[in-house]
């Protein structure tokens, strides 16, 4: 891609945003951070720096820099200055209510109380925290266990966690695999975007620098949390699920409710995988596909594990 079409495109992004702050408005929000978020997606020179940050390792370094942001109901949330976007409604929230259509009452309950009984739920590729630390704030008495290798991400999400100060959530700097050991992470074009080399997930073409990180897979993770049943499994872990359930299905068992995304690998779509017919055969499930963004390439599911 051309150097002027990478500004014309940079430029028609923030002038969108300049012109659209309600369409980016996130009533989760305070309006202070939302007039800071605001401020960093229009600018236009904030947009042509980011894009250079690669090249620089003190703009890549300055653009990790985690701004503190603050909900109407006061939980703080550090997020990296590279194109803050504040959630319209928290992934706790967005990916449970996938499951209430099936009017089940179990995770209804889980949804909107914090009086029953704790609930064990795992965070694979926690990112910054969005869907773990929202779910923490909310109910203080379940077990968070919030795993994420890329350390940009986990050093926003040891922050957001040490906010909430509740011991019932745990957070490690691992990234689930089929083999505990070391394995070279690919980091993507987003904060959200990170893989495992061996994964070879579609994002590899995106390829910016690689870097080593801890593995475990999460046989071992369950035994040395001795951890029994997983009432909840969250898993977006780009290309990496594959590597971490394909050999091990049955672990899946353990689990009551799943929200998963899958990606393509290896030339294969997500639909045509044996974790993909593993859930199907195993979960009442609802799925999102194709993706919006990424046609066949990407799937979402949520599956209640069948009785």
């Amino acid at each position: 891609m051309s150097q002027i079409k990478i500004i014309y495109i940079l430029l028609k992004t923030s002038i969108y945003y300049k012109l659209n702050p309600r369409r980016f408005y996130s009533n989760q929000f305070t309006f202070i951070s939302n007039l800071i978020c605001y401020l960093i997606n229009s600018s236009f020179i904030i947009r042509i720096l980011g894009a250079l940050r690669h090249k620089s390792a003190i703009l890549d370094s300055f653009f990790t820099w985690n701004i503190k942001f603050k909900t109407i109901d006061k939980q703080i949330f550090y997020i990296s200055l590279y194109y803050p976007n504040l959630p319209k409604i928290f992934p706790w929230e967005a990916y449970l209510n996938e499951f209430v259509n099936s009017n089940d009452e179990d995770i209804i309950e889980l949804i909107k109380s914090n009086n029953n009984e704790p609930k064990t739920i795992i965070d694979i590729g926690a990112h910054i925290g969005l869907f773990c630390c929202r779910g923490a704030y909310l109910n203080s008495n379940y077990n968070f266990y919030c795993i994420e290798p890329q350390p940009e991400n986990f050093k926003a999400l040891k922050k957001n966690i040490n906010f909430i100060n509740n011991k019932n959530v745990k957070f490690f700097e691992n990234a689930i695999s089929n083999i505990s050991g070391y394995e070279f992470l690919i980091k993507g074009n987003s904060s959200t975007t990170a893989s495992l080399v061996s994964s070879n997930a579609f994002l590899k073409n995106n390829l910016r620098k690689k870097f080593k990180v801890k593995t475990i897979c999460l046989n071992e993770f369950l035994i040395q949390n001795e951890i029994t049943k997983i009432d909840i499994l969250k898993v977006d872990i780009e290309g990496g699920e594959y590597l971490a359930f394909e050999q091990n299905l049955e672990i899946l068992l353990k689990v009551k409710y799943l929200i998963f995304e899958l990606h393509m690998c290896n030339n294969v779509f997500p639909e045509n995988t044996k974790l993909y017919k593993f859930i199907k055969e195993n979960f009442l499930t609802t799925h999102h596909y194709p993706s919006k963004a990424h046609g066949k390439k990407l799937l979402e599911i949520f599956g209640t594990k069948k009785l």
